[in-house]
């Protein structure tokens, strides 16, 4: 499976989650450590909201561990202007989500807990920036050798895009 294949997937989920919960006005997934993986989102920067998204992530597993309430699986921020909710997707990535006042919080979790996983699956395979991971004997995967190019998203290039180089 290609790179761009596996980001399509990625970008896809996070296409669905603006479709499927009104108020989501923006997603991104990222690295645990704050490194953009893919984006759908307007007006904001999104290897910023990825960077941010990984410090409120950390944050919010340290406190979890410090009170005993096992796992952390999302830190939910209220704002005067909307919502930011960060999801652990595992150990490694994370998932955020943008949306306005009206996010319908509920269908929101609903939608989103389901795509956690299958958004685990899409990006294990993948690496920050969309390049895929060396393996155990520092070589790329046979399949990687077959992209030339850089993940380009497939949705409106004013909304959602893959980063680039």
């Amino acid at each position: 499976m290609s790179t761009s294949t596996i980001t399509d997937g990625v970008l896809a989920e996070l296409y669905a989650l603006r479709d499927q919960v009104p108020g989501v006005t923006g997603s991104a997934v990222a690295s645990a450590d704050g490194l953009l993986v893919a984006a759908d989102a307007d007006d904001v920067r999104p290897e910023v909201l990825a960077a941010m998204a990984a410090a409120a992530l950390g944050l919010g597993r340290s406190t979890g561990q410090e009170v005993r309430m096992g796992p952390l699986r999302e830190v939910i921020t209220r704002c005067q202007g909307g919502h930011i909710i960060v999801y652990a997707i595992g150990e490694t990535k994370l998932l955020a989500v943008l949306g306005d006042e009206g996010l319908d919080l509920e269908r929101l979790h609903l939608q989103s807990r389901p795509a956690v996983p299958r958004l685990a699956r899409a990006a294990r395979r993948l690496s920050p920036k969309g390049r895929y991971r060396l393996d155990a004997a520092g070589q790329y995967p046979l399949s990687a050798l077959a992209t030339s190019s850089p993940p380009v998203g497939s949705g409106p290039p004013s909304t959602c895009r893959a980063p680039s180089g």
